[in-house]
């Protein structure tokens, strides 16, 4: 549970598919979470050439 007051924010991004290779060149999600008392905690994720869907990948988030 986060504290009240606290601010999350995130982004997300993608390098696109090939349709030859099954492949999506990178999925990415960067979050930062504000907290009341002016600390601040990032996390990125980053994941390349997945075999995975674009749309699948986008439907479990």
């Amino acid at each position: 549970m986060l504290p009240s007051g606290t601010v999350v924010a995130h982004k997300t991004g993608t390098g696109g598919s090939n349709d030859t290779t099954g492949l999506t060149s990178a999925v990415n999600d960067i979050g930062i979470v504000f907290l009341p008392k002016g600390n601040c905690l990032a996390s990125c994720v980053m994941v390349t050439e997945s075999r995975k869907v674009l749309k699948q990948m986008k439907n479990n988030c």
